[in-house]
């Protein structure tokens, strides 16, 4: 909204949503780009271009039962269909429409995924060697956002919960203390909420941020949903975040790789972002993704609110059953964070390891999003139905709490939380010289447990939730290394783990970091 590109650009959640009444009249039933693919295809247009498939014609045969609706809609650039670098049709219409929902002052599309909304935030804020702050929390997009634009980054330590062993986010004394030190920086960018469902108040962060003249950045990939109704949590937007990415897949009807970009104020320069998203983001843009985005904007203005009305009363009471059953439940707000997302199912059994409630939550064919050595996190979605829940509660009451392996102790539960506060708090304001360097490296590997003191090659990353436990050049410490045993011992995926060798620098390589 062009009212929010003023002062802070803070606009209260309740506010935005009751503007939905008066959004352009009728203009928010509209999806001006899934309109314009459909206009498209009724004429039987012969394809002379790109793609190749030709819609669903000559497509393979096994798979065209489940593409066959979608084909049609798979094109190109086509008249009257838009161009997302340069839009002044369906696109321009179709994103417009996303930020009067979302209460941004522009909001691009992004068929890469938050990812690119990552990249595309610090590419357009920063030159080479700027000075910018980061939690050290934040994923790894994040982190290789920092090394094409070449920063110096400010590692903002987190604070880690002693009983899940996850980050909780950065305070606004944390922001304060690091802007203090380093008064250069040329924007502040920060994750939340977590991949949890955890999260921090953001207003008092973001004056704070603002009264040094520059831009708060905030990662907000699991937060798209907020905005659609009053008892969820705010949105970095209504708190002052002058951009903001959502993963639209993640918690909205979108297909996978949709997610938006929001911005507001006068601290963001918008010609930059569009140059940056047009050098991170394809060519040859999906424009199913891009009508899936516009598709899920309508379905939760319209729908979504009344849906998540229920949803939410049905996720609270399932949440009293865990903590009558035994389960331990993240509570509405603690010190280590300020509030939840009621539609984000933490699971945690002090008996049964995360893993081991994953693989019979698996076995009675219900995914979960991820798992840790710990705990389950459970996605709640608009999509959903009372019945899922049902369904989901049943499995949980009938988990078997004898299949702790005995290796999962306290002692190395303790060893977790430990490793985790090494990582994300004592390590203080680390300040780290972000290039691309590391890629041109020939690297040594080595098994993990000799890796001590040597610096790592490239990321390690335990996945999901896709957090570095080492970035590129940071020396190895023993807290990596029992961090690396917990999950080893729960055989557990880590991205930068190579058949039990990590890649490290050749040990004559020269590196003040």
């Amino acid at each position: 909204m062009s009212g929010n590109g003023q002062g802070s650009g803070r606009q209260r959640p309740d506010a935005v949503r009751a503007d939905w009444g008066q959004v352009r009249g009728e203009q928010r039933h509209r999806v001006p780009l899934f309109e314009a693919l459909v206009r498209h295809a009724s004429r039987h247009p012969l394809s002379l271009h790109v793609p190749g498939h030709r819609g669903e014609r000559h497509f393979d045969d096994e798979g065209r039962r489940f593409f066959a609706s979608v084909l049609p809609l798979d094109v190109t650039e086509l008249s009257g269909l838009d161009d997302l670098y340069q839009p002044q049709g369906p696109i321009r219409e179709a994103q417009a429409l996303a930020a009067e929902a979302f209460g941004a002052e522009e909001t691009f599309f992004l068929v890469n995924g938050s990812t690119a909304g990552n990249l595309a935030m610090v590419l357009s804020t920063c030159r080479p060697g700027d000075t910018l702050l980061v939690g050290r929390d934040a994923h790894r997009s994040v982190f290789h956002a920092c090394m094409l634009a070449g920063v110096r980054a400010v590692l903002l330590p987190a604070g880690v919960h002693p009983r899940f062993a996850v980050s909780c986010g950065i305070d606004a004394v944390t922001v304060r203390q690091g802007l203090a030190r380093y008064p250069e920086a040329r924007a502040v960018l920060l994750t939340n909420p977590n991949y949890y469902g955890m999260g921090r108040a953001l207003a008092a962060i973001a004056e704070t941020v603002h009264a040094h003249g520059i831009p708060l950045l905030v990662d907000e990939a699991h937060g798209a949903h907020f905005v659609f109704h009053a008892a969820l949590p705010p949105t970095a937007l209504s708190e002052g975040a002058d951009m903001v990415v959502q993963s639209a897949h993640k918690t909205l009807p979108a297909l996978t790789m949709g997610a938006f970009l929001h911005l507001q104020g006068p601290r963001v320069n918008h010609w930059n972002v569009r140059q940056a998203l047009a050098m991170i983001q394809t060519s040859s843009p999906s424009y199913p993704i891009m009508a899936s985005l516009d598709l899920a904007r309508r379905w939760m203005q319209t729908e979504g609110h009344r849906r998540l009305e229920w949803l939410i009363e049905e996720a609270q009471r399932l949440r009293e059953w865990l903590q009558q059953a035994g389960w331990i439940v993240p509570q509405s707000s603690d010190a280590h964070y300020d509030w939840t997302d009621p539609l984000r199912l933490l699971l945690h059994h002090p008996e049964v390891p995360g893993f081991a409630v994953a693989r019979q939550l698996e076995a009675a064919a219900i995914f979960p999003e991820m798992a840790d050595p710990l705990q389950v996190v459970c996605v709640v979605t608009a999509a959903n139905r009372r019945s899922d829940l049902a369904r989901l509660q049943s499995v949980l009451a009938a988990v078997d709490r004898s299949v702790r392996p005995a290796s999962i102790t306290q002692a190395l539960k303790d060893q977790l939380v430990a490793g985790w506060r090494a990582v994300y708090e004592d390590s203080g304001y680390t300040v780290v010289d972000f290039s691309l360097e590391h890629i041109h490296q020939v690297p040594e590997m080595v098994n993990w447990p000799s890796a001590l003191d040597r610096r790592s090659a490239g990321m390690v990353v335990p996945y999901p939730p896709g957090i570095p436990l080492l970035l590129p050049g940071e020396r190895i410490r023993p807290s990596h290394l029992a961090l690396l045993e917990v999950y080893h011992r729960m055989e557990a995926h880590v991205q930068g783990l190579w058949a039990g060798k990590l890649a490290v620098m050749p040990e004559n390589r020269d590196d003040n970091r």
